[in-house]
């Protein structure tokens, strides 16, 4: 019986091991990813830099993804930008849980909801919007 049960705990520790992304509840079952704050809405100048913060725990084996609301275009998936937008990137960090969405150069077309997605079965998405003010209205 102690063999039995020593080589199911071996087996558990090396799968575990293996797969990382693994977060068990108390309930054994596996966690569902979350947000954990609020995506602060920004208001910029017109040519000044961006930069969006979606913090996430227990994303496992989801991806997350930047899409603008206001022309329906997916920017990124993961680490990977999918815009052609050359003033659009992303990046992550895994310490902190946090993928950023970083635009260069705000134009006022940039303007309008972002969102972050997690692609669970019913997709999860929170939002942050953006107001870029033009140059000449920022003199009046």
């Amino acid at each position: 019986m102690s063999l039995i049960l020593n080589s199911k705990i071996v087996f558990l520790e090396l799968f575990v091991s293996k797969n990382k992304s693994l977060r068990v509840d108390k309930g054994n079952k596996v966690r569902d990813p979350i947000f954990l704050e609020e995506i602060q809405n920004q208001t910029v100048s017109e040519g000044r830099n961006v930069r969006f913060a979606c913090r996430v725990d227990n994303l496992g084996s989801h991806k997350v993804a930047w899409t603008h609301d206001e022309t329906h275009m997916i920017l990124t998936i993961s680490n990977h930008v999918i815009t052609i937008n050359q003033r659009i990137a992303v990046s992550h960090d895994e310490h902190e849980k946090t993928w950023y969405l970083h635009i260069s150069e705000a134009r006022e077309t940039d303007s309008g909801k972002y969102m972050c997605q997690i692609n669970t079965a019913s997709a999860m998405t929170i939002a942050g919007y953006l107001t870029v003010v033009a140059m000449k209205e920022c003199l009046n």
